[in-house]
């Protein structure tokens, strides 16, 4: 897994292939229906290393065209930091381009359930005014849900 995570964050062989590959090994936080103490460093770096691939074969996958693939490193994103705005921005936006609304405002009502029940907070300006535009430009109404 360290080698691949490595040649992905340097770059080499950016594509499905390796996404697919990085899907098959990581299957979760190691060890992490354990509470081993000296298993939390393990674990942290790992899972931080993984988000950091998925983010750079995301970037990839956008720049060649590819927003199938870019929308899967988003999902597989969310599904480790559900409440990540930022993530969860790109991938409203990834869906909206394409013009799937529904499966962008499936994405918007989980990321905010997701902060408010994890982070007991609103969400960010920047999340509100992008779900605002997605439903005045099809609705005109602008009420959050």
């Amino acid at each position: 897994m360290d080698e691949l995570l490595d040649k992905t964050l340097r770059g080499d062989q950016l594509g499905a292939v390796r996404l697919e590959r990085l899907a098959a090994l990581y299957k979760g936080d190691y060890f992490m229906d354990c509470d081993y103490r000296w298993s939390h460093g393990r674990r942290d770096q790992l899972s931080g290393r993984y988000a950091e691939a998925l983010t750079r074969l995301c970037s990839f996958f956008k720049m060649n065209n590819q927003p199938a693939y870019a929308a899967e490193c988003l999902h597989r994103l969310l599904a480790i930091a559900p409440d990540s705005e930022k993530d969860g921005r790109e991938l409203i936006k990834l869906y909206l381009e394409g013009g799937n609304r529904s499966g962008a405002m499936k994405v918007f009502k989980e990321l905010e359930r997701s902060v408010r029940e994890r982070l007991d907070i609103e969400l960010e300006d920047e999340t509100a005014r992008l779900y605002l535009e997605m439903i005045s430009s099809s609705s005109g109404s602008g009420r959050m849900p």
